[in-house]
């Protein structure tokens, strides 16, 4: 009887320290995580907002077809100057294609080369995921509408 007594008021010591020793104070780390780039595969719909010296664009429709590298955290595909995933004005298969790196939730590097006839281009920036999954770029370029200052928003 005596050992069982004596192995209880260990143990309620150990238990007794053990929670002691815990700080209310303490705080487990909280970890974010990054979005899992295999969910920004697909079709996104979304607005052209850009000014030049001689013309602006407010949410000109525009679409993307991206596929997802998740290895390598990147992003790439297709770009049309339509709402509707077809070329506007080119005679490929779309008017442009886009690529994307991502760190986390935030767009590092994005490039965007515009082959539609007599209107060739190139676009770079950088932007973020939003929490619902849209990407948007801050974008700086050159078409033949001159130099663009503006962004692009993609909603899937």
């Amino acid at each position: 009887m005596k050992s069982k007594l004596t192995t209880s008021l260990w143990l309620s010591i150990v238990i007794a320290f053990f929670f002691m020793s815990c700080s209310s104070d303490e705080v487990a780390p909280i970890i974010e995580e990054e979005p899992e780039v295999e969910t920004l595969t697909g079709n996104y719909t979304g607005g052209w907002t850009s000014t030049t010296q001689t013309t602006s664009f407010t949410n000109f429709p525009i679409s993307a077809k991206l596929t997802a590298d998740p290895e390598e955290r990147f992003l790439s595909g297709g770009f049309f100057a339509t709402a509707s995933y077809t070329s506007c004005c080119s005679s490929g298969a779309n008017d442009g294609s886009i690529s994307i790196a991502l760190d986390g939730d935030s767009i590092t590097s994005f490039s965007l080369s515009v082959i539609i006839p007599d209107c060739e281009g190139f676009f770079r920036g950088a932007g973020v995921v939003t929490a619902t999954g849209n990407l948007v770029i801050d974008i700086t370029g050159n078409d033949c509408d001159g130099d663009h200052i503006g962004q692009l928003v993609f909603r899937k």
